[in-house]
């Protein structure tokens, strides 16, 4: 099995679920996958939900690296107080006269 990226393109324009659907397609049949593609990896995003919904006989995965990004950003906003806090104490007591 190989991983090949056939085509990327920057949308100047919204993300409109028709737009991108009609993107794939051309692209699908530039490339002949019509009869080859199962799945498509997408980042879960409600757009491209929409847009594989409107495909036919295409099921989606969602990208377990996206998912597993989004959950360490989400963390690290929320233990950034902690850290925060952490290092002032950290500083008083290693500053300390009386440690």
């Amino acid at each position: 099995m190989h991983d090949v990226l056939l085509s990327i393109k920057q949308m100047e324009y919204s993300h409109i679920k028709k737009w991108i659907k009609d993107y794939l397609n051309i692209k699908i049949k530039e490339f002949e996958l019509s009869e080859k593609i199962i799945y498509i990896i997408i980042d879960n995003k409600a757009n491209m939900k929409k847009v594989i919904r409107l495909l036919d006989d295409v099921k989606h995965l969602s990208c377990s690296a996206y998912m597993l990004q989004l959950t360490v950003i989400h963390t690290l906003k929320v233990i950034k107080l902690y850290i925060k806090k952490i290092c002032k104490l950290v500083k008083f007591f290693w500053f300390s006269k009386y440690s």
